[in-house]
């Protein structure tokens, strides 16, 4: 049995690990979560002792996101950021840090759902033939891959616009943040189809 594989005590925006998953590859990494500060956590009502809050003005600890995403073969089978957990305390302790490997595990199981559907069923899209007097092959990448990577940037972005409660707390429905966070969630489903038919396209291509 391998060693297990924690993130380290003392860990950076960006930081990652890797482990085996039900026959997967999970990978794991932590990034910054500025829209968290210690008032935002604890609701308003500040529980955090004045050492801890000194800490955190000095950077040695801060807010963080765990997003995992599963591979097999070296091929990524999950959306980024579909699978993520945001407001977690990174280097608040010593062993603080343990805890975002747990979270990483009970995001893999949800996402390896996702990676088992994803090995199933492939974009419906009709790729074109390449032909002497058509589009060359190089020209079609080129032109996937400039889609590609214009969405890729646009996914990110879009992430970073996750929902945040303390935006619908006021409102008098309290099913609304729950609906926005769903709808959110759509937005990176949609997304994450036109990527996957590009890249089906240009899987296809390059197959010619």
């Amino acid at each position: 049995m391998s060693k297990k594989v924690y993130f380290a005590p003392h860990i950076q925006d960006g930081d990652s690990i890797a482990f085996p998953y039900q026959g997967f590859n999970i990978v794991a990494r932590v990034e910054r979560d500025d829209d968290m500060t210690p008032e935002e956590k604890c609701g308003g009502d500040n529980s955090y002792s004045a050492m801890k809050l000194n800490q955190y003005r000095r950077g040695d600890w801060w807010f963080c996101g765990v997003v995992v995403n599963v591979y097999q073969d070296g091929v990524r089978l999950t959306q980024d950021y579909r699978h993520a957990l945001w407001g977690i305390e990174a280097n608040f302790n010593q062993r603080s840090n343990l805890y975002l490997r747990e979270v990483a595990e009970n995001l893999a199981f949800e996402a390896v759902k996702e990676a088992r559907d994803a090995r199933r069923s492939k974009p419906d899209v009709t790729p074109p033939r390449v032909n002497l007097n058509g589009t060359s092959k190089d020209s079609l990448m080129e032109g996937y891959g400039r889609a590609l990577e214009a969405l890729r940037h646009a996914q990110v972005a879009l992430a970073q616009t996750a929902p945040h409660g303390r935006d619908w707390q006021t409102l008098p429905d309290r099913g609304a943040f729950p609906r926005a966070q769903a709808q959110h969630v759509e937005r990176l489903v949609a997304l994450g189809k036109i990527i996957g038919e590009l890249e089906a396209l240009g899987e296809a291509v390059i197959d010619q």
